[in-house]
């Protein structure tokens, strides 16, 4: 996590690599990110992005619990911001 103590948030990146895709271990991972976020440094919520037509980032992400909040248009690029409370 790379923390900014202003906003009291952070940044996590993580990937499947393609020969364990489509097993569920994307979907157990982030669960896993969430309880440990949540424990370790108190976290109550996680925002998140995908690119329109990601379908399997958004089963990903909707499998978690994440909720679709808006699509934001930047140059033709549909990017969907998600949320989840902890």
């Amino acid at each position: 996590m790379t923390p900014y103590k202003i906003f009291n948030c952070g940044n996590v990146i993580y990937f499947i690599d393609l020969k364990y895709q489509n097993r569920g271990f994307g979907t157990e991972a982030l669960k896993e990110l969430l309880a440990f976020m949540k424990e370790k440094y108190g976290a109550r919520y996680f925002t998140t992005t995908y690119i329109w037509g990601n379908e399997q980032a958004k089963r990903v992400y909707m499998k978690a619990g994440f909720i679709e909040t808006d699509v934001v248009d930047e140059d033709g690029i549909h990017e969907v911001n998600m949320f989840i409370e902890l």
